[in-house]
């Protein structure tokens, strides 16, 4: 997939937990898109590794019992994160182009963060 193919696309990740009492869905929102912005333009490296099952089930706090035992597992890692991903990704966060935080919705015990994406 080429990230032109993303070109206004609505995305969304859900997250299980609640927000604290003190932080509304719209101030998140701002933090998101301020930390995007200052990701992209930063222009950090992505690294791209691949690691057993086993190997990522002791470094990661992730689940990965969705993805099968046989297989390696792909790592994405930047800014000293590390996360197993198995979708399309950029080398470099100045990629990405531009990001917009669109909302934030909560209902129940899930978050919902919606972005857009105008790849450059």
């Amino acid at each position: 997939m080429n990230l032109s193919d993303l070109s206004e696309q609505i995305e969304w990740v859900e997250y299980q937990g609640k927000l604290p009492e003190d932080l509304s869905a719209a101030v998140l929102q701002d933090r998101l898109q301020k930390t995007m912005t200052d990701l992209i333009a930063s222009a950090l490296p992505v690294e791209n590794t691949r690691i057993s099952h086993a190997e990522a089930k002791e470094s990661s706090s992730m689940a990965l019992d969705h993805l099968p035992d046989d297989k390696p597992v792909r790592i994405i890692s930047m800014a000293g994160e590390q996360c197993p991903c198995g979708g399309t990704h950029v080398n470099n966060t100045s990629q990405l182009g531009s990001v917009t935080v669109s909302k934030v919705k909560t209902k129940g015990n899930v978050v919902k963060v919606m972005y857009e994406m105008q790849p450059e």
